[in-house]
C-alpha cells in the first residue's frame, strides 16, 4: 500500500505540475499532461488499453448522462447563473461557429479528441492510480480537484471542471474501470455544446 501511495503522489504531483503551463496554455497542458502519464504507465508496464470488454450499455449510459447534463445546463444553470451575476453562461469561447457548420465540424472534432484526451489523464492514468491508494470516492474526487486545476480558465470554468470529473470519474468506477462510458458522456455533452452554438440556440 505505501507503494501504491507514492506512485500516486508522484502521480499527482505530475499532474498539478502540467496544470501549471494551463495558466499559459491549457492545451499545452494537457498534451505535456498525455505525455508525462503515458510514459509513467509505460514504466510500470502499462498501455492505456486494459483489454476489458466494452458492452453496448456502457456507451448507451454515457451517451444518457451526458444529453441529460446538457439539458439540465441549458434549462436550469443558464437561467441560474444569468439569475445571480446577469451575465449568461458562456457556451463556447468560439463563437466563430454560430451557424458556420464547417467551422462547428472542425470544432466538433477538436474537442472529441480533448475529450479523449482528458479521461485518459484524469481517469485510466490518475483515477487509476489513486484508486489502488485509497477509497473510490477521495479518489474521484482528487482527480477531479486536478481538473479543475488543469483545465486552467477562469474560476468558473474551473468549477464546472470539478462537476465534471466528478461525473466523468463516478461513471469510470460505475463501468468497472472502462473508459467508454466516461468518454461517450464528455463527448456527448462537448458535441451537443458545439451543436446548440452552432444553431444559435444560446
Amino acid at each position: 500500500m505505501d507503494g501504491e501511495r507514492r506512485r500516486a503522489a508522484l502521480d499527482l504531483t505530475a499532474v498539478v505540475g502540467c496544470g501549471a503551463v494551463a495558466l499559459w496554455s491549457p492545451v499545452v497542458a494537457l498534451l505535456a499532461a498525455l505525455a508525462v502519464g503515458s510514459v509513467a504507465r509505460r514504466a510500470r508496464g502499462d498501455g492505456w488499453t486494459t483489454g476489458r470488454p466494452v458492452e453496448p450499455w456502457h456507451l448507451v449510459t454515457g451517451i444518457a448522462v451526458g444529453g441529460v447534463a446538457l439539458g439540465l445546463g441549458l434549462v436550469a444553470a443558464d437561467p441560474m447563473v444569468t439569475a445571480g451575476t446577469g451575465r449568461s453562461v458562456e457556451w463556447s469561447q468560439v463563437t466563430a461557429v454560430r451557424g458556420q457548420l464547417g467551422s462547428a465540424i472542425v470544432l466538433g472534432l477538436l474537442v472529441t479528441a480533448q475529450a479523449v484526451a482528458f479521461e485518459l489523464v484524469l481517469r485510466r492514468w490518475l483515477l487509476d492510480a489513486t484508486r489502488a491508494a485509497t477509497k473510490p470516492a477521495v479518489a474521484i474526487a482528487v482527480t477531479a480537484v486536478a481538473e479543475g486545476w488543469l483545465v486552467g480558465g477562469s474560476l468558473g470554468a474551473r468549477a464546472g471542471a470539478i462537476v465534471t470529473g466528478i461525473a466523468c470519474g463516478w461513471l469510470y468506477v460505475a463501468s468497472g474501470g472502462r473508459l467508454a462510458t466516461s468518454i461517450a458522456a464528455r463527448v456527448t455533452f462537448e458535441l451537443g455544446v458545439v451543436a446548440v452554438v452552432w444553431l444559435r440556440l444560446v
